[in-house]
């Protein structure tokens, strides 16, 4: 018996693993976290949304980013909010604000902030009874 024979027959011919490919499909993993660390920086919202989607990060690293970055968000927001109102609240505002406010504990609080409104100056706020 031939021994060549028998060893091609106990162990058959495995095919060729498939060439490697030249160019991975789709976006590397460090391309990923340059951008999502770039719009974490520059678009907060939108940064965080792929930082929980598209990478794959380890999720105590998430959590830290999200938690580390939220309280400056709310600051940012608080401040921006603060803005927009002192541009919106004008002195009338503040007129009304202190009249009602003196108004309150007055039998008759319309009345009473109306005249309080006409005595500095401004528009009555209710309509006449």
């Amino acid at each position: 018996m031939n021994t060549a024979s028998t060893s091609t027959i106990n162990n058959p011919v495995t095919p060729p693993p498939p060439p490697a490919q030249s160019a991975p499909e789709g976006m590397s993993e460090d391309t990923k976290t340059i951008v999502t660390v770039l719009l974490l920086i520059f678009a907060y919202p939108i940064g965080l949304i792929l930082m929980w989607v598209w990478t794959k990060w380890k999720t105590w690293i998430k959590i830290l980013i999200t938690l580390l970055i939220l309280p400056f968000i709310i600051i940012f927001i608080s401040i921006l909010s603060i803005g927009i109102l002192s541009t919106v609240n004008t002195q009338e505002q503040m007129i009304k604000g202190q009249c009602i406010s003196s108004c309150s504990k007055s039998d008759n609080v319309n009345s009473c902030v109306n005249q309080c409104m006409e005595q500095k100056g401004q528009s009555p706020i209710y309509p006449n009874e």
